[in-house]
């Protein structure tokens, strides 16, 4: 009995985070978007707005995540930055749309 427990409490954490609102589950990569933006010395005042949207499998009505977008924009420029994570949250690429540029960082 001591162990039926545990196992209820584990399968009730899991299932809480597994059912996360898909809001939330983006905002969860917020943390490491910032802390990207912090190691290009881009400073938290710059920054107008962070959106986290999810890249989808292409075909219509598909619910299979293949990544996330945090497109991030400015207060002191027309533009905006565009960074591409994988499904976990690892960022695979960076880069400035419009007339935001960054050291190091490509423009498009």
């Amino acid at each position: 009995m001591r162990n039926i427990i545990p196992k209820a409490v584990l399968s009730a954490a899991l299932i809480a985070g597994v059912t996360l609102p898909a809001a939330a589950r983006f905002e969860n990569l917020r943390p490491d978007v910032e802390r990207h933006l912090s190691t290009k010395g881009i400073s938290e005042a710059d920054v107008d707005k962070i959106s986290i949207l999810p890249r989808r499998r292409a075909g219509e009505g598909s619910d299979i995540v293949r990544g996330y977008n945090a497109t991030v924009s400015f207060h002191n420029c027309d533009g905006h930055l565009v960074i591409s994570m994988n499904r976990v949250g690892h960022i695979k690429d960076v880069y400035s749309r419009g007339a935001c540029s960054f050291p190091g960082v490509p423009s498009y």
